[in-house]
Order: structure tokens, then C-alpha cells, then sequence
């Protein structure tokens, strides 16, 4: 009786650490939470750069052809995509791809049965 008394007390203590480290990083996750927020919030209003300044750095020592050609191969690789789509949809038409049934085979199979089927291919075989 005692002994499992004192395996009791081991369980509750382990359970309790393990409800301290999990408070513990909790704490933590939420420091990091509230720091990564303070950090957006700081920068709310300012001037963000994108592609990691490589545009503005092109922008301020690249030469005027240069820009201009890298524009122009840039909006001939658009135009590309678009013709892409555009000879890839066309053919759907304006409301889509339709499929017609074929109506032979839709009149002959309406009311059978594939065993039915099967007997009248066997018939037109022997025939």
C-alpha cells in the first residue's frame, strides 16, 4: 500500500513538471507572438521594398537600355502566357466543353441488361 502510495506521488510529480515545462513554453510562444507583432505593428505605414531590393538597386544603377530590355523581354514572356490560355481555352467556346451522347447506343441500352446485351452480341455472332 505504501509502495503504490509513493508510485502515485512519482505520476503526480512527473504530470506536474511536465505541466510546468509545457506552461514554460507556452510563455515563451507567446513572447515570440507578441515581439513578432510589435515588430508588424512598427511597421505599419513604412515603406516596405519587395524582392529584397533588387528592383530598387536595378532601378537606381541600371542604364535605361538595360531596364528597357529586361521590361520588354518580361512583357513578351506575359504575352506568351496569355496566348497560352487563350489557344488553350478557345476551343471550350463560350459556355464550355459539351459532350454529345451517342443516341444509337443510348437507344439500344436504355431498358437492358448486361446479360441482355450479352445474348443479343452472342445472337448477332452466331448469325
Amino acid at each position: 500500500m505504501i509502495l503504490r502510495a509513493q508510485h502515485d506521488i512519482l505520476i503526480e510529480e512527473e504530470l506536474a513538471d511536465e505541466f510546468a515545462a509545457i506552461k514554460e513554453q507556452d510563455g515563451a510562444n507567446n513572447d515570440a507572438k507578441a515581439e513578432k507583432l510589435a515588430q508588424l505593428q512598427s511597421s505599419v505605414g513604412a515603406r516596405m521594398p519587395f524582392a529584397d531590393d533588387d528592383l530598387m538597386e536595378e532601378l537606381q544603377t541600371g542604364t535605361v537600355p538595360d531596364i528597357r530590355n529586361e521590361h520588354t523581354e518580361l512583357s513578351n514572356k506575359l504575352n506568351e502566357v496569355r496566348k497560352g490560355w487563350k489557344e488553350r481555352y478557345a476551343h471550350r467556346g463560350k459556355h464550355g466543353v459539351k459532350f454529345l451522347a451517342d443516341e444509337e447506343y443510348m437507344k439500344e441500352n436504355q431498358h437492358t441488361t448486361p446479360a441482355e446485351r450479352w445474348r443479343q452480341r452472342k445472337q448477332l455472332e452466331n448469325a
